[in-house]
């Protein structure tokens, strides 16, 4: 075989494995984003409460924050219960959670299909709720909101949200919340009034204790 052949079909057979160790790697990045470089950087189901603006304040370098300007401070009380803001995924790592968890491999922000339960139930970040919504970690440059996306039935969004809860998505956080078979109903919005309050986090750099609802 003429040498000029061989050299081809040896590089062919090297970016060939290259480009299958490279697919491989983006796959598992999805579940392991690369900016955390602890052993472990698995997703894990937290519950939280919002802080007050003076335990922001007090907690603000420990826990990363940049902005502290609510009462009933949801994105800081979900920063706490993670250890550090940077323990909550990024709004990338949940679009590539959403890729995953819709089995579309789209760029688009908006992903829509059937949401993957049984994958949610194997990395213990399901629980009974038609509409899930997660905390990413990026603070708004407006100083008072944040972002969460949607885990829905039939697809997965990203809103901007208040952080003490106000705004419509906030109100829908009726379903980010108050997951749970919630006792009461405020039948004129369809809020939920009581519930629990869940969000992900990376383990295990998070100080709180692991939800317990599945």
């Amino acid at each position: 075989m003429p040498r000029t052949i061989v050299i081809a079909f040896c590089i062919g057979f090297i970016l060939t494995v290259c480009a299958s160790i490279s697919g491989h790697r983006h796959i598992v990045g999805m579940l392991h984003p690369q900016h955390h470089t602890a052993p472990q950087n698995e997703l894990e189901l937290v519950t939280y409460e919002p802080l007050s603006q003076q335990e922001c304040q007090s907690l603000k370098d420990s826990l990363g924050l940049r902005y502290c300007p609510h009462d009933g401070d949801y994105l800081a009380g979900a920063a706490k219960a993670c250890g550090h803001i940077t323990n909550l995924p990024t709004g990338q790592d949940l679009q590539r959670l959403a890729q995953l968890l819709y089995h579309q491999q789209t760029d688009d922000v908006s992903i829509y299909g059937k949401r993957d339960d049984e994958m949610m139930k194997a990395m213990n970040i399901w629980f009974d709720e038609s509409h899930i919504y997660y905390w990413a970690q990026e603070e708004a440059k407006d100083q008072i909101g944040g972002y969460v996306r949607m885990f829905a039935d039939a697809g997965s969004l990203q809103y901007y949200a208040y952080r003490d809860g106000q705004g419509y998505i906030s109100r829908r956080f009726g379903k980010l919340r108050y997951n749970l078979a919630t006792e009461a109903e405020n039948p004129a919005t369809g809020d939920n009034e009581q519930g629990v309050l869940l969000t992900i986090c990376y383990k295990p750099f998070h100080t709180n204790k692991k939800s317990s609802i599945r």
